[in-house]
């Protein structure tokens, strides 16, 4: 691995945490408090935040394969992304109402984001670290831009 191998990993990471920085909780250091706290509320299944939240998990899980050079825990997350589910019909309307013409930019990211994914687990299945990280640089890119795109607005009424 060249000099600027590990440069361009930590990079890439940090462009998607910065581009993720919603989706994904900070944990925090367990309370002194005597009073239980309440769990964070998890999103109802078939939202786009129950999605966005799985596909957190996963981003992070490639993040992990690819910091331990386990380019098979790589290739699993980037399926998982590729794969992941798709909200309910009632969400689907929410969103289209929301969007309004722009619903088609937001479905064409969300192709983008899954050819994406699906390049990941390719490049992660030929064991070579030299073809993942440009193919993890286009899923986070794809991402990045959807959220820069969209997230306002489809948060608005949270």
């Amino acid at each position: 691995m060249t000099n600027s191998m590990p440069r361009m990993v930590k990079s890439v990471t940090l462009i998607c945490l910065l581009g993720l920085g919603g989706c994904t909780t900070v944990e925090q250091a367990p309370s002194t408090d005597v009073q239980l706290e309440e769990a964070p509320a998890v999103p109802d299944p078939g939202t786009l935040k129950a999605v966005m939240a799985g596909i957190a998990a996963d981003m992070d899980s490639v993040h992990t394969g690819i910091w331990a050079e386990d380019l098979a825990q790589v290739e699993r997350a980037a399926t998982s992304i590729a794969g992941h589910p798709h909200v309910s019909a009632a969400e689907r309307t929410r969103i289209q109402q929301l969007l309004g013409a722009e619903f088609r930019d937001f479905v064409a990211g969300d192709k983008r984001v899954h050819d994406a994914a699906v390049s990941l687990a390719a490049a992660a299945a030929g064991n070579d670290i030299a073809d993942v990280l440009p193919a993890l640089g286009d899923l986070e890119s794809g991402c990045v831009s959807c959220h820069t795109g969209f997230r306002a607005q489809l948060t608005a009424d949270e």
